[in-house]
């Protein structure tokens, strides 16, 4: 009811927009904030996509540092609070991202998570324009009232699953059609990712800045959050404390710091406080993986897709993940990468030990996994699939 009484107040307003010049189809994508990380990545990867096939593009978000790599590539980013999941918040979205689609004649509207998915779909509604939505994660159901919230993500004419592991849990979970459903998993720039393009001058002086010594270096890249698993990490470097390694925590915390500190104190009881070094929030990742011979996902819940084991993969570095999630589709165990048991610590023990005794196993394996991602996930692959569903969409 209350939708529809927004959408009466719209039509009753009729504010008038200016349209884009030409007949460019125009895409506007609408994601929470343009800050570090997958989701948007994977925004300012389609948006620089749409710009190349010569058509309009354009981002609506609260903003961040990506920002200024969107402008760069020529796409228009439309600043709007739309990381505010307060319903007044959302229903404010709506009303401009509706006028924004009339301003701009706006043919196609691509939302990425849910609060700015819900005033987008009101913005559909209002404008008839239609509605794409991206599922980049599992989103916790702890009851009917946050089922009803992420439901959004299939509300849109199609939904794209980032990857066979979402596919799956949006069937189950929320019973949308197969026909409705459509995958674009994930992928890394090959060139970007390339250890080639990184000096030896760069990576001598990141050993230099943490003061690493000529041990393995094993490397644990992810947001400092207990679900990915830091804990087990280290209690797997724990069990191998007498071989010689360095270790690296990369990953930014909460404002108060405290899960870093539970990890430090956790790393001074096994006596391990001065060879795990918390670096903090790093970018970009690529000078880490360069210097990395171990890299770790040690995620304790399921990765959406995980971009952690394409972009070390990528750049020749070995895997070592849990057995669960996007990971099972990334890395093929013991080809080019390792998969170990949910919350094993003694099983990835087992594995870095072996790793780092072998230096042969290490780049065999990193450059079978190089090949394996290069040929499979890249961005290219990625943009084009959701590209084609764009068509798809105006052709429907």
């Amino acid at each position: 009811m209350a939708i529809q009484a927004f959408i009466r107040l719209w039509e009753i307003l009729k504010i008038k927009g200016v349209p884009v010049k030409g007949n460019k189809t125009v895409v506007l994508q609408v994601v929470a904030a343009m800050e570090q990380g997958g989701v948007e990545q994977g925004t300012l990867d389609m948006a620089q996509y749409i710009r190349e096939q010569g058509w309009v593009s354009m981002v609506a978000s609260k903003g961040g540092s990506m920002v200024t790599k969107l402008q760069a590539a020529g796409v228009k980013h439309i600043s709007l609070p739309l990381k505010n999941r307060n319903p007044f918040a959302i229903l404010y979205n709506a009303y401009y991202l509706a006028k924004i689609v009339r301003q701009y004649k706006v043919d196609i509207l691509h939302a990425r998570s849910r609060g700015p998915a819900w005033a987008a779909l009101i913005a559909s509604k209002i404008k008839k324009a239609p509605l794409i939505t991206s599922f980049h994660g599992t989103h916790k159901i702890q009851n009917k009232l946050k089922w009803f919230y992420n439901n959004v993500m299939t509300k849109g004419v199609f939904t794209i699953a980032n990857s066979k592991f979402i596919w799956e849990h949006i069937i189950h979970y929320y019973h949308l059609p197969v026909e409705k459903l459509r995958i674009a998993e994930r992928g890394i720039n090959p060139n970007f990712f390339n250890k080639e393009n990184i000096s030896i001058k760069e990576m001598n002086a990141l050993r230099k800045k943490w003061g690493l010594n000529d041990d393995p270096v094993i490397l644990m890249p992810g947001r400092l959050t207990p679900w990915k698993g830091q804990s087990v990490f280290i209690k797997a470097l724990s069990e191998i404390q007498d071989t010689p390694w360095n270790a690296l925590v990369v990953g930014g915390a909460d404002k108060k710091k405290r899960y870093e500190k539970e990890l430090k104190a956790e790393a001074k009881k096994y006596g391990l406080e001065k060879r795990i070094i918390f670096t903090g929030g790093q970018s970009p990742l690529t000078l880490y993986y360069a210097i990395a011979n171990i890299v770790v996902s040690a995620s304790i819940e399921p990765e959406a897709f995980g971009r952690i084991a394409i972009e070390a993969g990528a750049m020749g570095v070995p895997v070592i993940a849990t057995a669960h999630g996007g990971s099972l589709e990334t890395i093929k165990d013991k080809e080019t990468g390792y998969l170990v048991p949910v919350n094993d610590s003694t099983a990835m023990a087992k594995i870095l030990l072996e790793l780092i005794q072998d230096h042969e196993k290490q780049t065999a394996i990193g450059a079978k996994a190089s090949n394996w991602i290069r040929n499979n996930f890249t961005v290219d692959k990625m943009c084009k699939k959701e590209f084609g569903v764009y068509t798809e969409v105006l052709n429907v």
